[in-house]
């Protein structure tokens, strides 16, 4: 009977332990993945791009022409880059050239040599389930420079090379929705796209509805604090320099600021405080000393005293 209780105890406790193994796989799984292109660096700086992302209702476009290289005896052909994040470009503002081949893609690059002869590459694949986006600080020591995003498996580099095209999409921050600056191909068959956009920017630093900071300060990085956030300009103040009348120049709400004042405030008041009981010390001995040289001044002092005394022994 006892044996038979303890294999059933035993029983109960593996029984207990396989439901709680199970539950906490269950809820590492039910966890929810942080939300597609955002991104926490290692500086602790937190950046979303989910803003940025285009629409088939989008009245814009991430799109961009170069021309002929000059200098060249060639003319080359005027190619085009078109780009969305973390999706594919919505059909409706793919270009067309990709568009009449079927191509479809997170980053393209198109041309139409002549007419009906298109051209089109996709740069960049993502598929959420197969691909891994991979998020850079353009400046390792500063986020608040921007953000930089790259693509992976792109189409095949040429017949001859079967390397896979990437692109990287560079985000620099700075007080604007969405300006594309430039594109190119430092490398063969790895692109590098360049936009500038205070989404780009770490979302300590907050966008209103008049901008990085509300217009009225700078997004920057605070290196003793390890934290970027927006400096105000004089006469704001609040994480967004959104509150006018203030006279404080810092959008960090004034605790650096109020600890430093209260630590400077604190070393002057001990330094007094010691400079002070140093000068009482130095006033006390000169007294003794103005006391004790008065004394022995003064006729049948101590020295006459110890002659008399001498005196009287002998």
């Amino acid at each position: 009977v006892t044996q038979a209780v303890g294999y059933r105890l035993l029983h109960l406790i593996m029984l207990a332990i396989s439901v709680i193994v199970l539950a906490f796989i269950a809820a590492k799984i039910s966890a929810k993945a942080p939300p597609l292109c955002t991104w926490k660096s290692n500086t602790g700086a937190n950046f979303d791009l989910r803003t940025l992302k285009l629409t088939d209702s989008s009245k814009t476009s991430y799109n961009l022409v170069d021309g002929d290289i000059p200098c060249t005896p060639e003319t080359e052909p005027s190619y085009g880059y078109a780009w969305n994040f973390c999706e594919p470009i919505p059909a409706a503002l793919t270009p067309e050239p990709c568009r009449n081949m079927g191509k479809y893609g997170v980053v393209v690059q198109y041309a139409e040599f002549v007419k009906g002869d298109y051209y089109c590459f996709i740069l960049g694949h993502f598929n959420p389930k197969q691909n891994e986006l991979k998020y850079n600080l353009i400046d390792v020591n500063d986020p608040t420079k921007g953000v930089t995003v790259a693509y992976p498996a792109g189409d095949r580099c040429s017949a001859t090379d079967s390397r896979l095209r990437s692109a990287s999409i560079e985000v620099q921050c700075a007080n604007t929705p969405a300006v594309v600056v430039s594109a190119q191909e430092p490398a063969t068959c790895a692109y590098n796209l360049v936009m500038k956009s205070y989404y780009g920017c770490p979302t300590e630093c907050p966008v209103t509805g008049n901008g990085l900071c509300d217009s009225h300060g700078h997004c920057a990085f605070d290196k003793k604090a390890k934290k970027p956030y927006c400096f105000c300009n004089e006469g704001y103040s609040g994480s967004a320099c959104n509150h006018k009348g203030s006279s404080g120049n810092s959008g960090y709400d004034g605790k650096s600021v109020q600890i430093g004042l209260l630590v400077t405030l604190l070393l002057i008041a001990l330094g007094l405080t010691g400079g002070v009981i140093y000068m009482a010390y130095e006033v006390q001995e000169f007294r003794k000393q103005q006391i004790s040289s008065h004394y022995n001044s003064l006729p049948g002092g101590d020295r006459e005293m110890v002659e008399t005394v001498n005196f009287t022994i002998n």
